[in-house]
């Protein structure tokens, strides 16, 4: 495999797997009766939050401070945090224009229906 490959994958690896379950929840979810996609995405940013929140209060691994002192969990963990609130928040504002298109559909057909 080449570097940049081996880069990419361990890049995704690191910061991608709280958003590959909220996307894959989140695509799932159209077809599930019981999930709601906005209520997916909805919890897939809560999560994302939290997460941001854990890296923050994650215990330093020296005691000296500053950027350099910043644990390698903590990071990975505030990573994936940040986009999962990026990723969370355009399934939000997805889910809010899917619903907006259905909704003028519907009155549109009812109006219609009416003449």
């Amino acid at each position: 495999m080449s570097t940049g490959a081996s880069e990419a994958i361990s890049g995704f690896l690191l910061v991608g797997p709280l958003s590959s379950v909220i996307v894959l929840t989140w695509v799932a979810s159209w077809w599930r009766p019981r999930l709601r996609p906005g209520v997916v995405a909805a919890v897939g940013l809560a999560a994302g939050v939290l997460a941001i929140v854990a890296a923050g209060l994650w215990p330093d691994d020296d005691e000296g401070g500053g950027l350099s002192s910043v644990s390698t969990a903590s990071a990975v963990l505030f990573l994936n945090g940040l986009l999962a609130v990026w990723i969370s928040a355009a399934l939000l504002l997805i889910t809010g224009i899917v619903a907006l298109v259905r909704w003028a559909r519907s009155e549109g057909l009812g109006a219609e229906r009416g003449r």
